[in-house]
């Protein structure tokens, strides 16, 4: 019974907050997704001279699109719940040789409060952001739906710059950065490090 109780608190919240707000936006972005090629950890790998041998875990570049919903409650306030789909790069090398080269997804879902630089109204808002939520990582071979995926809270930070088009249609320009616990990924993973993923988008959306 504590999910559905749950679930509608959320709403109730999410509506008063709607009310409350001076606009609300709602946008999509799409773009890039970078983890830069650094490990999440390691794992062992037979070499025939040297027995198991310790092989980073690599995470590269892939994809992003990002549902954003924005309420300007404030002159200069606002506050942002967005869930941000990745796609990652994930490989294991030992020498010239691959063990893994595949796709992995990475969802995330996060609130952020977004301070701007100029006031509600003005077609040009430059802005700072930071929040918090939860990165979900799914291993290579399972999708969204699978059922199979490793949770990590994270936070995310960045900046960016919204412009209103028209009364109804704005754009906006993000970068962020999003940063968790390493994911064991795999059974026998060894997870020193972190994941860090620079997220740059581009989006379009409409103001209510």
């Amino acid at each position: 019974m504590k999910t559905p109780f749950l679930a509608m608190l959320a709403a109730i919240v999410m509506l008063s907050w709607t009310a409350a707000a001076q606009s609300v936006d709602m946008s999509l972005s799409f773009g890039a997704a970078n983890a830069g090629g650094r490990p999440i950890g390691a794992i062992a790998i037979t070499d025939p001279t040297q027995g198991p041998v310790a092989t980073p875990i690599n995470v590269g570049s892939g994809f992003l699109f990002a549902p954003r919903l924005t309420l300007h409650s404030r002159k200069f306030l606002s506050h942002e719940f967005s869930y941000v789909f990745t796609r990652a790069n994930i490989s294991v090398r030992q020498g010239d040789q691959v063990a893994l080269d595949q796709g992995m997804s990475v969802g995330q879902l996060f609130y952020n409060a977004v301070l701007s630089a100029t006031p509600e109204g003005s077609k040009v808002r430059p802005y700072a952001t930071a929040g918090g939520g939860l990165i979900s990582f799914y291993p290579p071979g399972f999708g969204l739906f699978s059922g199979v995926t490793i949770n990590r809270p994270a936070v995310n930070y960045g900046a960016g710059v919204r412009v209103q088009l028209t009364e109804l249609i704005h754009t906006r320009v993000d970068f962020r950065q999003a940063l968790s616990a390493s994911p064991r990924i795999f059974q026998t993973q060894e997870t020193s490090g972190s994941f860090r993923q620079n997220q740059f988008s581009v989006g379009l959306g409409i103001t209510f």
